[in-house]
């Protein structure tokens, strides 16, 4: 309900996230659905400084990147943390879509401009 009263689209996409470093990942390589299958992915591969001349200096995340979940079976890996955000191009087209957005678009051009006021930025000298 709350996704059309905001317009939000189904069209979600789903990364997994580590929580130290907040490096992203195939959501596939670091959750599984099979008991006795294992992930790609269990730790972050995040190297910060990575291009650093002295090799000590370069550290990695080596964070956890999921959470064991026991069912009947055995044990499935699901991500710890997971950061979805909505495909800008879908978003963009819904919005071009929209009845009314080229006028919309083009109101500052036609607006009334009152010289008493400052209505915009540009309105005044500078």
């Amino acid at each position: 309900m709350a996704r059309k009263k905001l317009g939000i689209c189904a069209h979600v996409i789903k990364y997994a996230a580590c929580e130290k470093c907040c490096k992203l990942y195939n959501i596939t390589e670091v959750s599984t659905d099979k008991p006795s299958q294992a992930p790609v992915l269990s730790h972050c591969t995040y190297i910060d400084f990575s291009k650093h001349p002295i090799a000590n200096k370069r550290e990695k995340c080596e964070a956890k990147l999921n959470k064991n979940i026991p069912i009947t079976g055995g044990i499935i890996y699901r991500s710890s943390m997971i950061f979805s955000t909505v495909s800008l191009r879908h978003q963009l087209q819904l919005m071009y879509n929209r009845r009314g957005f080229e006028e919309s678009c083009r109101k500052w051009a036609d607006r009334c401009n009152n010289p008493r006021y400052l209505n915009d930025i540009y309105d005044g000298k500078i």
